[in-house]
């Protein structure tokens, strides 16, 4: 019964005087009908029915007006506590209106809310005092980040973005939706941040770090999985406050498309410079031998063969200037790579190729480096050992080195039959797969400026043969016993460190979830007829927090004209869309935005039916789980409650600039406030998860057809 309303228990308190009503005037009934003549029965039992039919109108009269009078005004002062104690609303004299015959409790509620405001208002001043320093050194931090010539981000282990700076988002800007709670690998290519980081593990796990010339960074060259841009990026490893585990990475970065295309046009240049270079070589040495042997038989061979000759000399001699020039002028930097040791780079080969072939290796020097784009050459590797294994049913592959004072040779030997050089060059002509935006294996030898090719060897064994630049260390660090942690900005949202391993999405606390709060402007009110959206307005929450800098706010072509009675509830004319992109274009955008987030709306009904309407010939789905704060409002303040959204927002003390209003981008962040406070008030009632909100939406609506069905019958 504790489970009950209140509302529901007083009801059945009267129901129960009404029926021993009825039971007493049924036994009085009996007992005088046993008594009396049959002729007074009739009249007995017209008194006693009259009788029993008024104790029962009026036990019901009176649980009536004692629950408008009592029960319904002690509800509503709960859920006035409760949003004055929880979301920090104003208060309310409708409020004390309907508890107006509960003599002085409504008086003492006042008093003790008015209090609570007091000492709430009072409380801010003093955090707002004590933390006027920390928001001015925040600011001088944000500042430097967003000065900051690299971009920088920050990642928890599951690659959720934790911060970016400015530079980072331009650096990012095409490349899909950057923001806080979303997944970096969504915008870069995979395969060369999980090497990086496996890497930094291996060596933290393995106690190596602390006098590693790099300590736990190293270099990472990835492209962008959109428009194919190559950043150069360092990986730095971050651990806990004990210095005892990983908690995720700092990335910092830069765009080094137009670095790479400059060495690969000098490479280019050098390389058609150089060709000419040898065949005026050849030209002038052939003539030259010519002349030494006699050269003509009589004066005017000779005359021919001395301005030959010379003209050979001057293009040569033009060939070295242009060859000259191209070495002076077009100067760049070589493919970014970094050390790396030689074991290291077997150890992870033998793991990526395990189940498929077996590694061997043979002794490898503990200090040999080499110098390489650890990522790529390892997939490399892996590409070729993998077409052994498939294409030529190799079971065992050894690995040898051989190294001189600059080169490094690396073998991959087995028992067979030499490549055949058409073989090898189909290899090398695919690509190494999605993870690295289609680079080919041909390229990773280009960008290494090496080579490589089959060779046979002693007792019928064939290796393939890599020359790899030699690497050493810049020097070693002394060995510390903890990592140097320097200062980071306190700001954005590094809780989600803390958001690893998160249970299913129903049962996520609603505080810990990403969501996606939008509205929409449309043409009219009909769907499902021929009105549009043409407007989409949304902002993010993450870790409860609104993300007013991480904003989706776009105008869309409806492909028909905006009725003048529809202008003027929104403001938005022909003249303003009518540049605008259309649905087909702005729809899969907005989902892309939306990603695996939850969605929010006020009247979500409506503004869903909208989305959803184009969503099959699209090709893309709605499929997130979507929650309404008409119906959170209506479960935590009553469905008698004015619940549009200028109310809840007035309720709310929410402030909003007021040239937002009422435009989808203003109402989106009006209802993202809303949100927030509805979500203390579910917290209060017990509704904590996504799938308790979920579930008393449901009950709402539920509600809500009984309440439809009920008025139309």
């Amino acid at each position: 019964m504790t489970r009950w309303s209140l509302r529901l228990r007083m009801f059945l308190f009267f129901a129960l005087i009404a029926v021993g009503a009825f039971v007493a005037v049924g036994v009085g009934f009996a007992l005088t009908a046993s008594r009396a003549a049959a002729e007074l029965q009739p009249t007995l039992v017209l008194a006693f029915g009259g009788a029993g039919f008024a104790i029962a109108g009026l036990a019901l009269w009176v649980w009536q007006q004692f629950d408008e009078h009592l029960a319904k005004p002690i509800l509503a002062i709960v859920q006035h506590v409760r949003a004055v104690v929880h979301a920090g609303a104003r208060g309310d004299g409708q409020v004390r209106y309907r508890a107006r015959y509960l003599g002085f409790l409504a008086p003492a509620v006042d008093e003790v809310t008015t209090a609570l405001e007091r000492a709430r208002a009072e409380t801010e001043e003093r955090v707002t005092k004590a933390t006027a320093e920390a928001d001015r050194q925040r600011a001088r931090l944000e500042a430097v980040l967003r000065d900051l010539t690299e971009g920088v981000i920050i990642c928890n282990l599951d690659h959720e973005i934790l911060l970016y700076n400015q530079r980072a988002a331009q650096i990012l800007h095409d490349c899909g939706h950057l923001g806080l709670g979303r997944p970096l690998l969504g915008l870069v290519g995979d395969e060369p941040f999980r090497f990086a980081l496996e890497r930094l593990r291996r060596r933290f796990v393995e106690d190596r770090w602390s006098d590693h010339p790099d300590g736990l960074t190293t270099l990472a060259v990835v492209s962008t999985r959109h428009r194919g841009a190559t950043l150069k990026a360092r990986v730095s490893l971050t651990l806990d406050a004990q210095g005892g585990n990983p908690m995720g990475y700092v990335i910092a970065f830069d765009d080094a498309t137009e670095e790479i295309e400059h060495a690969a046009r000098r490479d280019r240049l050098l390389h058609d410079g150089a060709e000419e270079v040898r065949r005026r070589v050849s030209d002038v040495l052939g003539l030259s031998e010519l002349a030494l042997r006699g050269g003509g038989e009589d004066a005017a061979d000779r005359d021919t063969l001395a301005r030959e000759l010379a003209r050979a000399r001057g293009s040569l001699s033009a060939a070295l200037d242009q060859l000259d020039t191209v070495t002076r002028d077009e100067h760049a930097t070589p493919w970014p790579t970094a050390p790396i040791y030689a074991s290291t780079l077997i150890a992870f080969l033998g793991d990526r190729v395990a189940g498929t072939c077996a590694l061997n290796t043979a002794q490898i020097p503990s200090d040999l480096w080499v110098r390489c784009d650890g990522a790529t050459m390892l997939a490399l590797l892996e590409h070729l050992v993998r077409h052994l294994a498939v294409d030529r049913r190799v079971h065992q592959v050894l690995v040898e080195m051989r190294a001189s004072p600059h080169r490094v040779v690396l073998d991959l030997v087995w028992h067979g039959q030499t490549l055949r050089e058409r073989e090898l060059d189909a290899w090398l002509d695919e690509s190494l797969g999605p993870g690295f935006a289609g680079l080919t294996a041909r390229e990773v030898l280009e960008r290494h400026k090496t080579a490589l090719w089959s060779v046979a060897r002693r007792r019928e064994e064939v290796a393939l043969r890599l020359p790899l630049a030699r690497g050493e260390p810049a020097g070693r660090r002394p060995r510390t016993t903890a990592p140097t942690v320097s200062a980071r900005p306190e700001f954005y949202d590094f809780d989600l460190f803390a958001r690893r391993g998160r249970s299913a999405l129903t049962d996520a606390a609603l505080r810990q979830l990403t969501y996606v709060v939008f509205d929409t402007e449309t043409t009219g009110l009909e769907p499902q007829g021929d009105d549009e959206i043409i407007s989409i307005g949304a902002v993010r929450i993450v870790n409860a927090r609104v993300l007013t800098g991480e904003s989706f706010d776009r105008f869309v072509h409806p492909g028909r004209r905006i009725p003048p009675a529809s202008t003027r509830v929104h403001g938005i004319s022909d003249d303003q869309v009518k540049t605008a992109p259309p649905l087909d274009a702005v729809v899969p955008d907005f989902h892309a935005y939306v990603g695996d987030a939850v969605l929010v709306a006020h009247n979500a009904a409506f503004d869903m039916s909208f989305l959803s309407k184009h969503q099959r010939r699209l090709g893309l789905a709605f499929s997130q789980p979507v929650l309404d704060t008409v119906l959170l409002a209506a479960h935590v303040l009553g469905p008698g409650e004015r619940l549009t959204l200028d109310a809840l927002v007035e309720r709310f003390e929410i402030e909003l600039p007021a040239h937002e209003r009422h435009t989808a981008l203003g109402d989106a962040r009006a209802t993202a406030y809303v949100f927030l406070r509805l979500i203390a008030l579910l917290e209060a009632d017990g509704t904590r998860t996504l799938g308790d909100a979920l579930r008393v939406s449901e009950q709402q609506v539920a509600l809500r057809r009984r309440q439809s069905a009920y008025q139309s019958g």
